[in-house]
């Protein structure tokens, strides 16, 4: 039987076979993921703040079909102009008397982190033969 020798100054065997990662590839491994995660951070504040300005707007809308339905529950004779605000959501209506009908205005105005928005909805209420 014959021994194996290796040449001196050379690497045992398996200190050539091991394989792993250098400091300079484990460095750029975390400058990657942390510019991804940055990304994934100012990503989800974009969508939190479009929510947000979804869910306001959707609220101003109920507010001004509410209004709508209460003065459609009055007599047209008696619907009058008039301005109100609650849950940080302004409102100014006004009516507009025609013949045969009402023409509701409603201003309705609320506060986003880019500005405040003004939105202006409109509907036609019929008034019965009677009433002006």
């Amino acid at each position: 039987m014959r021994a194996h020798s290796r040449p001196a100054g050379s690497r045992p065997w398996r200190a050539t076979r091991e394989r792993g990662f250098t400091l300079v590839e484990l460095l750029i491994s975390v400058l990657v993921l942390s510019i991804g995660l940055l990304a994934l951070t100012g990503a989800s504040a974009v969508i939190a703040r479009q929510v947000n300005g979804g869910a306001r707007m959707s609220l101003a809308a109920s507010v001004a079909e509410s209004r709508f339905e209460r003065l459609r529950a009055q007599d047209c004779a008696t619907a009058a102009d008039g301005a109100s605000a609650s849950r940080g959501i302004a409102e100014i209506w006004s009516v507009t008397r025609m013949p045969g009908v009402v023409r509701i205005t409603d201003t309705v105005a609320f506060d986003l982190h880019r500005g405040r928005r003004v939105y202006v909805f409109e509907a036609l209420v019929p008034c019965a033969t009677s009433d002006p």
